[in-house]
Order: C-alpha cells, then sequence, then structure tokens
C-alpha cells in the first residue's frame, strides 16, 4: 500500500482522491504490468505532459466511434456543397437562370468565410463538442426549412446559414477528432475522418441518381413537393447521424486538461472506459491510470506556479487568446499557411467547379489557342454560355444532369484507391512530404492540359486533377491541425478555413472573366497558384511523431 499512498498525495482534488482510495487495490493488482504506475512520484512528475498522458492511451472501440462520428459530421459538407449544383440544374420550380445561378454556391462560401474565424476561436473558447453540436443543429434546421423554400431569394438566405453552420464543422471536428488519439496513430486515423467526406459525395451523387432522375410535383401548401425537396432531406441524414451519435459522445479530453477541470477529467475518463469496455473487459486500469496521470500533469503544473483555470480563463478569451499567434514559431507558420491555403483553394476547388465546363469547351471540337474573343462585352456571368454550350443555361436539364452525375461519380471512384494509398502513407513519408507532391503534381496536370490541347487529353487528364485535388486534403487537414497548440488549434482552422473560401471565391470568379479573354494565361494562373502552394509548404514543419501540445 505504500505505492498507493505515493500516488495518492498527487490527488488534490477531494473527488479523485476518493476515486483512487476506494479503487487502488484492486485496480493496481489488474496493472502491475503499467510502467506508468510503477514510476516513483519524482518519475512521474518529470515525464507527464498532455501529450505523455495522451501517447499512454490504447487504440479501441471508442476511438473507432470517434473517427465514425467525426467523419460523419465532416462529410455534410462535402454532400451539401455537391448538391448545391444538383439542386441549381433541377429546381424547375424556382426562377434560376444565367443571371442567378451563382447565388446559391455564392451564399454558402460567404457563411463559411463569415462564420469560420468566430466559430473556430469559440471552440477554443467553450470546447469543441459544443459548438459542433451547436453547428450541427442549425444545419439540420436550416436544411428542413429549406425544404419548403418558396423561391430561390428564401432558399439563398438559408444556404448562407448553413453556411455558417457547416463552418463551425469545419473549423472543430477535426480539433475535436485529434485530441483524443495518441501520436502513433492520429495521423491515419484522422486522414480516415476526412476522407469520409469522398464517401459523402458518392452517396450525395447516388442519391441524386436515385431521385432528381424521377420529376413528380405534390402540392403542399404553396409550394410543390418535387424531387429536389425529397434529395435535400435525404442529404442531410449522415448529419443527424452525426449530430445523435455526437450527443453521447465526451468533451474533448485534451481541451478539458488546458482548461484543469479535475471533475470533468474524471467524467471523460469513465465515458471512454465505458465506451471501450463494449467491446473488451479490463479496462478499470485505463480508467485509473487515466485519471492518475491526469491529476499528476496538473498538480505538476500547479507546483510549477500556473493555476490553469485562470490561464485558461484569461488567454482563451474570444479576442484575447488570438494573441498566441505572435509568438514563436505559431507566427512564421500561421503566415506560411495562409499563403498554401489560398492557393490550394483557388486551384483545387475553384477551377474544380468550371471543369464541366472546360471539358463541354474541348468536347465541341474548341481548343485553348483557339478561344473565341467575340463574347469579353458581355457580362461576366453569362460570357460563357457562348464559349462552351453556345446556347441558354439550363436548357436540356436531363442531359446536364446526366452529365453531371456521370463527371461526378467517376471521378469519385477513380479517386478511391488514392484515397486508400494516401491513409497508409500519411503516417509513413509525413504530411508534408505527401501533400507538396500532390500540390505540385496537379499544378504539372492543369500545366499538361494546356499544353497538349486536345479534347482526349483534357478528359484524361481532367480525371486525375480531380482525384489527385480531391486527396490533396487527407493530409493538409492534417497537418494544419497538428501544427497548432490545443489553445488556438480550433481559432487556427477556423482562420485557415476562411482564407481558404476567399480563395475558392476567387478561383471561382477569375475563370469566367479571364478564360475567353486570355485561355492560356487562365490555365496558367491556376497552374501557378498550385506550385506556389506546394513549394511554400515546404518551409513548414513536418508533424510526424511530434509532440502537437
Amino acid at each position: 500500500m505504500a505505492k498507493t499512498e505515493k500516488t495518492s498525495i498527487l490527488l488534490k482534488d477531494k473527488n479523485l482522491e476518493d476515486v483512487a482510495t476506494k479503487d487502488s487495490a484492486p485496480l493496481l493488482s489488474e496493472s502491475k504490468n503499467l510502467s506508468d504506475l510503477e514510476q516513483s512520484e519524482e518519475e512521474i512528475y518529470q515525464t507527464v505532459t498532455i501529450d505523455y498522458i495522451m501517447n499512454k492511451q490504447r487504440f479501441g472501440f471508442f476511438h473507432c466511434l470517434i473517427i465514425i462520428v467525426c467523419g460523419l459530421c465532416y462529410s455534410g459538407h462535402a454532400i451539401f456543397y455537391q448538391a448545391i449544383g444538383f439542386i441549381t440544374i433541377t429546381a424547375s420550380d424556382l426562377v434560376i437562370n444565367a443571371d442567378n445561378h451563382f447565388w446559391l454556391s455564392f451564399s454558402f462560401t460567404i457563411g463559411i468565410i463569415f462564420g469560420s474565424g468566430l466559430l473556430g476561436s469559440l471552440g477554443d473558447v467553450f470546447g469543441r463538442r459544443r459548438i459542433i453540436l451547436a453547428s450541427l443543429a442549425i444545419n439540420l434546421i436550416t436544411t428542413l426549412v429549406s425544404v419548403f423554400a418558396y423561391n430561390y431569394t428564401m432558399l439563398v438566405v438559408l444556404t448562407a446559414i448553413n453556411g455558417l453552420g457547416f463552418s463551425g464543422i469545419i473549423s472543430n471536428v477535426h480539433s475535436y477528432a485529434i485530441e483524443f488519439l495518441s501520436r502513433d496513430y492520429r495521423g491515419w486515423a484522422l486522414a480516415c475522418v476526412t476522407s469520409i467526406s469522398i464517401l459523402g459525395s458518392i452517396f450525395s451523387t447516388v442519391l441524386a441518381a436515385l431521385t432528381l432522375n424521377y420529376r413528380f410535383h405534390v402540392p403542399v401548401g404553396q409550394i410543390y413537393f418535387t424531387s429536389w425537396r425529397l434529395y435535400l432531406i435525404l442529404c442531410s441524414l449522415p448529419i443527424l447521424a452525426g449530430f445523435c451519435s455526437l450527443l453521447f459522445m465526451p468533451n474533448s479530453l485534451r481541451h478539458t486538461l488546458r482548461k484543469g477541470n479535475t471533475e470533468k477529467i474524471v467524467q471523460i475518463s469513465e465515458k471512454i472506459t465505458r465506451i471501450n469496455s463494449f467491446v473488451k473487459r479490463g479496462s478499470r486500469s485505463d480508467n485509473y491510470k487515466y485519471i492518475t496521470l491526469s491529476h499528476s500533469y496538473l498538480a505538476k503544473t500547479h507546483i510549477n506556479g500556473t493555476n490553469l483555470t485562470q490561464e485558461y480563463q484569461i488567454t482563451h478569451k474570444l479576442c484575447d487568446h488570438r494573441r498566441k499567434f505572435k509568438e514563436t514559431p505559431w507566427h512564421k507558420r500561421a503566415w506560411l499557411l495562409l499563403i498554401v491555403w489560398f492557393g490550394y483553394s483557388f486551384t483545387a476547388h475553384g477551377l474544380l467547379m468550371w471543369l464541366p465546363s472546360l471539358l463541354t469547351y474541348y468536347v465541341n471540337g474548341n481548343t485553348c489557342r483557339s478561344v473565341n474573343h467575340a463574347s469579353k462585352n458581355l457580362p461576366w456571368n453569362r460570357n460563357y454560355m457562348i464559349i462552351f454550350n453556345g446556347s441558354e443555361y439550363l436548357d436540356n436539364r436531363d442531359s446536364k444532369l446526366s452529365s453531371a452525375l456521370t463527371h461526378i461519380m467517376l471521378s469519385n471512384i477513380l479517386s478511391i484507391p488514392l484515397t486508400l494509398s494516401c491513409i497508409l502513407l500519411v503516417g509513413r513519408n509525413g504530411r508534408k512530404g505527401l501533400f507538396c507532391t500532390i500540390s505540385i503534381g496537379c499544378g504539372i496536370i492543369v500545366l499538361l492540359i494546356w499544353l497538349i490541347d486536345s479534347s482526349m487529353s483534357a478528359m484524361i487528364l481532367v480525371c486525375f486533377f480531380v482525384a489527385f485535388s480531391m486527396n490533396g486534403w487527407i493530409p493538409f487537414t492534417v497537418w494544419t491541425t497538428e501544427l497548432f497548440p490545443t489553445e488556438i488549434r480550433s481559432t487556427a482552422l477556423g482562420i485557415f478555413n476562411a482564407i481558404g473560401h476567399i480563395g475558392t471565391l476567387c478561383g471561382t470568379i477569375v475563370f469566367p472573366l479571364l478564360f475567353y479573354i486570355d485561355c492560356t494565361a487562365s490555365l496558367l494562373l491556376y497552374c501557378i497558384a498550385l506550385l506556389v502552394a506546394g513549394i511554400v509548404a515546404i518551409y513548414i514543419q513536418d508533424t510526424v511523431n511530434v509532440d502537437i501540445g
């Protein structure tokens, strides 16, 4: 019992001391092989940190659930963004034409831009899970109201609110997931969270094929319930599943440790133990281990003169905690990542939206060097009709829908083998090397489209571009999440997502403005953006086998 008495000295909180006194004898008998419980008090004080505590965790059923739940929440962004394109084509009961069709995607992006920084900061202040749940609730309510939108203006406004909700998810979900994961498996586990969005895109495409091709009109009050409204309801099912599952998940363990709330540490540890116990017995020793090590960390920081609770309340105010970005090395990393996020999003999302139009242009027998300049005096939102189709927008809706479904489904299927490769390589070869290779490779693909300049080559290269650019987000999101410590992680992700969507907006607008004037300049601009993103990323530290704080 001498060892038990030594360990209980570390438990400053009365509740924790009661837990240790009651359960120490049987738990210690179950965990004689646990090296951290065999250490002396002095050794624990020297070694225990937040990363030390997290790295002692064993991967269990709870961590599988965290990956799936966070993946479902994150996939909602990809599903809804893709649904916008299908709704624009098929919502025949709304007044959508060439002058206003881009309002939907524009409002969605604006909502994300304005919400990302704010909700990311709130995630650092109040906790990731709380903000994610609130954001999911906004999405579910807004989507349900959107189903009964009686005109296009109402749908545009609700889509902006939906974008605001999704900004809270994409700014916090990776922070939440990674803060339960140890260093050994956080790379591939977080890559799985990101890659579920690709499955979400496939789910959205399959739903579109099953519902949008069957037209029906059922009168409901002042509107007609049509296929696109049913499609929108079905697209919210993954978000609903993520919301319901997240209700039963605990708060972030790293964030709670930083906050210094010892009572909640016990609750989180017990919940993790209960969930793991569904598939494995004998985890009570793990529960005791987490509690003991966690309070050892808090006791150590208290002895060093830091009151974590007061520090948390001061540093994590909504605006004050952003001052940490001015410190080294976060200041340099932030500026470099701003360039990389803007450049990669400019092409990976901005050009991606216009690829069907680019393919149509080549299939119609045109080439980049023979672009027609006759339309340069037309408004930018209408000039592509002459360049690509030569007909009014939204004519032949069925053929446009069929073409979009075929192109997106083929690209998603081709990206699956690359997705699996990225999951395996992100933990072995490093996040930086994998992302830089993909970014520079995508830049070369865009350059080849311009150099070869033929219909067949464009069709092949576009498929490769979509597959590689989509999977580039796997190492990039993992890498960005790991580059900043717990107290500013969600704020950083929020800022970078806002900058990335500004890049997306710029890339979306530049194409119709520039392509009909100079096709070469437009493609080279997207190529340079990717090359710059890949080269600048080389100067940022890799995070493989590095403590993230």
